[in-house]
């Protein structure tokens, strides 16, 4: 079966913050594999695209990665979020 979690960053902060609010993320902690796992990001351009590049750059490929994007559309990555 489908297992999800939602995570929402307005009860944690940005997720980024720190340590403990990145391992919420970790497939390991859900009892799954990077293969079994996909993101769905919703929110504004700069969010969805820091986490987008986040996750490439941790080697998630770009067919586990889907987004709902509302506003802010053009925004570039803050490199130091990622």
């Amino acid at each position: 079966g489908i297992k999800w979690k939602a995570i929402v960053t307005g009860k944690t902060g940005r997720i980024s913050a720190n340590q403990e609010n990145m391992e919420t993320l970790l497939p390991s902690e859900q009892g799954l594999t990077l293969e079994d796992t996909h993101y769905h990001i919703i929110g504004n351009g700069q969010l969805v695209n820091e986490w987008k590049e986040g996750l490439a750059e941790a080697g998630v490929p770009d067919s586990k990665v889907t987004v709902e994007m509302y506003f802010n559309h053009k925004a570039q990555a803050d490199p130091n979020a990622v």
